[in-house]
């Protein structure tokens, strides 16, 4: 199961897509700051990296989008391979 995130103190929530919320002040309801169903995690957790929002869903597709608003990048849809492929709920990424 993934595991919420937080990141600049907004919340990125796996459940059904992506969701990412501002918490609110005191009895304040969360704020919804935008929402994508196309960026589905399988069991691993998302990772905000760089400004980007990462998620690998269980086929091995590793997508991202800009952290702050959901939108699109370049490098979205690419296949994780690996000969035998292994699971890990930590990833690192080193830039």
């Amino acid at each position: 199961v993934p595991s919420l995130v937080v990141s600049q103190g907004r919340l990125v929530i796996p459940a059904n897509g992506i969701t990412v919320v501002e918490p609110g002040a005191g009895d304040a309801k969360p704020k919804s700051i935008w929402r994508s169903a196309q960026l589905r995690p399988g069991t691993a957790s998302p990772v905000v990296v760089g400004g980007r929002l990462l998620t690998l869903n269980d086929g091995g597709i590793l997508t991202c989008a800009d952290a702050q608003d959901g939108s699109g990048c370049g490098s979205c849809g690419s296949r994780v391979r690996s000969a035998p492929l292994r699971w890990s709920p930590v990833v690192i990424f080193i830039a």
